[in-house]
């Protein structure tokens, strides 16, 4: 079975231009993968206005690398 996550690109390469991740507009050929990476990564952000990153990924049962790069748009 193929690898689709290696063949798509970072989330916040999906950017419309001059916008910045989580909060910008995607661009009009975003795949759905990245609206959903963007949703989810909204999401964790405003949650660590209350929560700390580990605790927010102890919640999300995933490890605190994986958040920390969805939060910067590197990953799904």
């Amino acid at each position: 079975m193929p690898n689709y996550r290696r063949a798509l690109r970072k989330p916040k390469l999906h950017l419309a231009p001059n916008e910045i991740w989580p909060n910008g507009k995607l661009d009009a050929t975003a795949p759905p993968e990245a609206h959903l990476a963007k949703a989810l990564a909204q999401r964790f952000h405003s949650a660590r206005a209350r929560h700390t990153l580990k605790q927010i990924a102890d919640q999300a049962d995933i490890s605190t690398d994986s958040l920390s790069r969805l939060l910067r748009g590197e990953t799904w």
